[in-house]
């Protein structure tokens, strides 16, 4: 008999053929994502910019979780309503991750909530948001951008 033990080989085909979220992985291109942030980002800080005040600890957990991404998305896309052509173009640009990411499973929480018609508050967060898709690349599936440009 081998001198292998068994658990790490049955958890190594288990992981084999566990299901995957629904939806296209994201970043396999970076040549299409990458740009779409970096052209959100520009559009952030275009003047005035507001104070920078900084995200609660649960605001950046809900904003950087994996389940949230879909939902949080959605959230940013109907609050670019308020904002005029910033708005519509950063609106654009984020419908484009909308097939890409994972949809989510059932929520015990909410997504982020922004204030209405609140620049900063929405730039802050979509900031956020946007950093946590460039991170997603060293864990699985998304390019990797320099968090200064952030």
């Amino acid at each position: 008999m081998s001198g292998l033990p068994v658990l790490p080989l049955g958890l190594l085909l288990l992981a084999l053929h566990a299901p995957q979220a629904p939806g296209q992985p994201i970043g396999t291109d970076s040549s299409t994502y990458s740009p779409l942030i970096n052209e959100i980002q520009a559009i952030l800080n275009e003047p005035p910019v507001p104070s920078p005040d900084r995200l609660s600890s649960n605001e950046k957990f809900i904003l950087r979780n994996e389940t949230f991404l879909k939902l949080n998305l959605d959230t940013f896309l109907n609050a670019t309503h308020h904002f005029a052509d910033k708005g519509d173009k950063i609106r654009a640009l984020l419908k484009e991750f909308k097939t890409g990411l994972p949809t989510p499973t059932a929520m015990e929480e909410d997504p982020i909530s922004i204030k209405t018609g609140n620049w900063g508050d929405f730039r802050r967060k979509l900031n956020e948001y946007l950093y946590a898709l460039k991170n997603r690349s060293g864990r699985d599936r998304f390019v990797s951008v320099d968090r200064a440009s952030a």
